[in-house]
C-alpha cells in the first residue's frame, strides 16, 4: 500500500510539472523589435568651441552612425526617434575629451530637442540633468573619459544631442571618442 502511495503521489507530481511547462510554453509573450539607437566617434581631433564660459554648446564634430537603428534617425551628433508610441529609453554615453588649457572643469550632459545659436551654445530643450558630469582636466592634452547613464522619455520626432560646457573659462574641448546609446525598456 505504502508503495502504490508513494508511485500514485510521484505520478501526481510528474503530471502536475508537465501542465505547469505545458501553460507556460503557451503563455510566452512574443515581442516586437525594440527601438533602439546608438551613434559614436572616433580619433577625433577637431575642437568644439567654446565660447561662452558655463554655457553649454553641442558638440559638433562628424560623428558615425552605429549598428543599431531602429525607429530612429542619425543626423551628425544627433538621433531622433521615430515610432510612433511614447517610449521610455536607457540613454547611455561614455566620451573623453581633452582641453586647450590646463586646469579646466568640464560639464557633460545630453540635451533632450536642443536648440542653439550662431555659436552651437544651447538656447533651449531640455537638460537631462539626472546624467550630468562634471571633471577636472590638469594640464593642456591630458585626455579624460566619463560615462552617463540616464532615463527619458520620449515621444515622435524627440531627439538627443551631447552638450559639453567649460565652467572654469573658455578654453576649447576636443571630444575624442564617444559613444551615444538609446535603447527601449520594456515594462
Amino acid at each position: 500500500m505504502k508503495k502504490y502511495l508513494v508511485f500514485s503521489l510521484l505520478a501526481s507530481v510528474i503530471i502536475l510539472i508537465g501542465a505547469i511547462k505545458i501553460g507556460q510554453a503557451t503563455t510566452t509573450k512574443t515581442r516586437t523589435p525594440m527601438s533602439a539607437g546608438e551613434m559614436y566617434l572616433v580619433d577625433n581631433a577637431t575642437s568644439t568651441v567654446i565660447t561662452t564660459q558655463s554655457t553649454f554648446t553641442k558638440v559638433s564634430v562628424t560623428s558615425t552612425q552605429g549598428l543599431m537603428l531602429t525607429d530612429f534617425t542619425f543626423n551628425n551628433n544627433r538621433l531622433t526617434y521615430t515610432g510612433t508610441a511614447t517610449k521610455t529609453f536607457h540613454a547611455g554615453l561614455t566620451i573623453s575629451h581633452s582641453s586647450a588649457g590646463s586646469n579646466d572643469t568640464a560639464q557633460i550632459i545630453l540635451y533632450k530637442n536642443g536648440t542653439v545659436d550662431a555659436n552651437q551654445e544651447f538656447t533651449g530643450g531640455t537638460q537631462m540633468t539626472a546624467g550630468k558630469v562634471e571633471h577636472k582636466t590638469q594640464l593642456v592634452g591630458d585626455v579624460v573619459s566619463t560615462a552617463i547613464h540616464t532615463f527619458v522619455s520620449l515621444a515622435q520626432n524627440d531627439y538627443i544631442e551631447i552638450g559639453v560646457s567649460n565652467i572654469s573659462d573658455a578654453d576649447d574641448f576636443t571630444v575624442k571618442h564617444y559613444n551615444l546609446f538609446l535603447m527601449e525598456m520594456y515594462d
